[in-house]
């Protein structure tokens, strides 16, 4: 142990990044040196966990509308903290929605469009 972290209490530090810092050399300073850290990912990554986010059992709430469940990671092996916030639920839900009906409007105008051109081109 360094002076560094002897003076500061390192050793029981949690290092708590975005997903900007998970770049390689960053993941293989922290393994190497014995840090304990939460990195969060991008959501992209939620695809080699959909076994786990879709069953039920081993979630904990830990505060209101917030959930987590403990997991090891398919090529690592390491531990995981997977969450599931209900207002990110409801809100992506809601994008969904709102997504799915400006798709209806869309193809819906397309046929009107093409009865509307089709007249514009029998008066010429």
């Amino acid at each position: 142990m360094t002076t560094i972290e002897a003076r500061y209490g390192m050793p029981g530090r949690i290092w708590i990044t975005d997903g900007g810092m998970d770049s390689a050399e960053n993941l293989a300073w922290l393994r190497a040196t014995g840090r304990r850290y939460i990195i969060g990912a991008p959501k992209s990554d939620l695809k080699k966990f959909g076994v786990e986010l879709a069953t039920a059992t081993g979630w904990r709430t830990v505060h209101e509308g917030v959930e987590v469940k403990l997991a090891r990671h398919p090529e690592t092996e390491e531990t995981v903290i997977l969450c599931l916030l209900a207002d990110r639920r409801s809100k992506e839900g809601a994008m969904h929605d709102r997504s799915a009906a400006r798709s209806r409007r869309r193809s819906n105008a397309w046929p009107h469009a093409a009865r509307l051109k089709r007249r514009l081109i029998r008066c010429w």
